[in-house]
């Protein structure tokens, strides 16, 4: 049983790994920490996600960073997740080189922003957030959806919903768990 176990486990390894741009150490940081807290699912794309769809178990990998893909300024700039291949750099004119996780296709990027999920404390009005359209008004969302949304920046104009879990941006409301915070300066 246990021999068999471990056959399955390198050939879900090796089939993920040879399926998509993900990383021995991503691949076995989701294995390990999925195990410890319940099933791990592995799709026949390569990626994955642990069981469920809670808020807890949605985030973004590590290596993760909100990539510009379009010529807007910073805060009207439309975000996706991606990977950075090349830092930006003046040699690079600024820009850095992204592998974005919706597609898989990579392009230079004006603007790389570091998030983190929100959390209660950081919900003040005037606070700047990271959103995603698809999740107004929705609690429940895969990790899938979550890394290959679009993301948009906003102020909270309203927490008076807060209570349920929820605050206004750009007149919509969000649930808090599905925010992200920048942690980079944006100006």
């Amino acid at each position: 049983m246990k021999k068999s176990l471990v056959v399955l486990i390198a050939f879900t390894l090796t089939a993920i790994m040879s399926t998509s741009c993900v990383s021995v150490k991503d691949v076995l940081t989701s294995a390990i920490s999925g195990a410890a807290s319940g099933a791990v699912t592995s799709s026949a794309s390569g990626a994955t996600s642990t069981a469920g769809t809670g808020s807890s178990a949605v985030d973004f990998q590590p290596s993760d960073i909100l990539a510009s893909y379009n010529n807007a300024t910073k805060m009207d700039s439309s975000y996706a997740v991606a990977r950075i291949l090349t830092a930006a750099t003046s040699a690079t004119k600024n820009q850095a080189e992204a592998l974005f996780v919706y597609d898989g296709q990579k392009a230079w990027v004006n603007y790389t922003i570091n998030s983190r999920k929100a959390t209660k404390a950081d919900m003040q009005v005037g606070s700047m957030m990271f959103y995603n359209n698809n999740l107004a008004n929705n609690t429940e969302t895969s990790v899938d959806n979550y890394r290959k949304a679009t993301w948009y920046l906003g102020y909270i104009t309203s927490t008076e919903e807060l209570f349920k879990g929820f605050v206004e941006i750009s007149g919509s409301n969000f649930y808090v768990d599905y925010l992200r915070v920048p942690t980079d300066p944006v100006k």
